[in-house]
């Protein structure tokens, strides 16, 4: 054995790191070197490697661990080598067969450990252009940027964390998509989710700070933006999904940041507890949702409020994989007069852009009726105003196209009509690149 490794080291196959360089590259071994001509022609080949400091450390005494990576690298280039050289490294790989067997389950126990642990974001770019009743325009830029960060801590299991900026707080309230260029809050990146999530028995049970799912086109709540600190459940009945969630919504918020709406001051929704209940089901091609939302003021020593309380009733129906016809209905029924809204779209094209090429074009017509929105919270474009009664419509286009797996572009179009004060219509235009990793 001692007669092999010598032999190795005599021929320089002395490296671990992933950079091939002729022998005059390595400071530390001179032309008068007597294994000069050695290392130069497995250098050249690529069959050894240097340190990133430049040097081959030859004199440098190895564990068998350390032997055995080195017989790993050879074996990986060993169609580069000659015949003599091919026996040697085939004898060597017989001696240190154990060895490397060892590492390779010391590094399959790495990369096992390593997903435990999963990391996930998306940075948003947007450039919006707005034109109002008069003709003014008005042009800003606006981004937002996420990081999830999933720990699994066993098969049923799993702990997550996220950051978000912007994310709601007392002074971003209203801003539920992205921050304005130029305009960041000192406060505005906080873990917005911070929850954990396991099995119990049929339910599986999430605990913590996590997202408000309220109906499933996120008009009632933009659920990316928004989240509650409770608990939710959900279970599989049969051919239903069912899903439970309670906590406290808003909270800490100032009276400049929040809105008076449904014959409620605005002190009215500084600390809101919501409960959802959500009912699901697929037949066929026709996609099914039933969904109950509360939001109640909780007052000490006094039964609840109930500030807005709605039953929605969502379907879709997928005529092919690129053809697909939605409807949500919903209505606030807390509401002092009317309070019902619905939207209808189209979709055209791909539903999901998880390939460069794929693109889809959206059509949407939404109609809301007084009271049935309380704008801070809607993903909906809404009129410019801080009374959140008013009737109005939003009809609404979207091309998107996917320029690679994890980049995005959406094109989209937007016509805003107030109903009630016909000042506050206004139209738009939004350029947005959406970056997933």
């Amino acid at each position: 054995m001692r007669t092999i490794v010598a032999l190795v080291i005599g021929v320089c196959l002395m490296a671990t790191t992933a950079f091939a360089a002729p022998a005059e590259n390595f400071n530390d071994l001179p032309r008068s070197h007597w294994a000069y001509e050695a290392v130069s022609m497995l250098a050249k080949e690529g069959i050894v490697d240097g340190y990133p400091d430049k040097t081959f450390k030859g004199d440098k005494t190895m564990t068998r661990y350390e032997m055995a990576q080195i017989v790993a690298k050879a074996m990986a280039n060993q169609a580069k080598a000659n015949i003599a050289l091919r026996a040697l490294i085939d004898k060597l790989a017989v001696e240190f067969a154990l060895d490397m067997n060892r590492i390779n389950a010391r590094i399959d126990k790495v990369e096992k450990d390593q997903k435990k642990v999963k990391f996930s974001g998306e940075l948003s770019q947007q450039y919006k252009s707005k034109e109002d009743s008069v003709g003014k325009k008005q042009s800003y830029g606006q981004e937002k940027f996420k990081l999830n960060i999933v720990g699994q801590v066993d098969k049923d299991t799993t702990v997550t964390v996220r950051i978000a900026d912007p994310a709601p707080s007392a002074t971003m309230f209203k801003d539920s998509s992205h921050h304005k260029y130029g305009e960041f809050a000192t406060n505005g990146r906080i873990f917005d989710n911070m929850y954990g999530t396991t099995k119990v028995g049929a339910f599986k049970v999430k605990v913590g700070r996590q997202p408000l799912v309220t109906d499933p086109e996120d008009i009632i709540v933009d659920s990316d933006f928004f989240s509650f600190d409770g608990i939710s459940f959900g279970t599989k009945l049969k051919d239903f999904d069912f899903s439970y969630s309670r906590g406290r919504f808003a909270r800490g918020l100032d009276s400049g940041t929040v809105w008076a709406f449904n014959g409620f001051a605005k002190s009215e929704f500084q600390n809101v507890d919501v409960q959802t209940l959500s009912l699901g089901t697929e037949l066929g091609k026709l996609n099914l949702n039933v969904n109950w939302v509360e939001f109640e003021k909780s007052k000490k020593n006094n039964p609840n409020v109930t500030l807005m309380a709605y039953d929605v009733y969502q379907a879709d129906w997928a005529f092919n994989d690129k053809f697909l016809v939605g409807f949500e209905y919903g209505k606030n029924t807390k509401a002092v007069d009317e309070g019902a809204f619905s939207s209808v779209k189209a979709v055209f094209g791909h539903r999901k852009l998880d390939r460069a090429g794929k693109q889809s074009l959206t059509v949407t017509h939404s109609d809301f009726k007084k009271n049935s929105l309380y704008y801070a919270y809607s993903s909906m474009d809404c009129p410019d105003e801080d009374v959140t009664g008013d009737r109005f419509t939003n009809l609404d286009f979207a091309y998107k196209l996917a320029l690679s797996k994890s980049l995005s572009l959406k094109l989209e179009y937007g016509d805003i009509k107030d109903k009630t004060t016909p000042s506050e219509n206004y139209k738009f235009w939004k350029l947005t690149t959406k970056w997933k990793f």
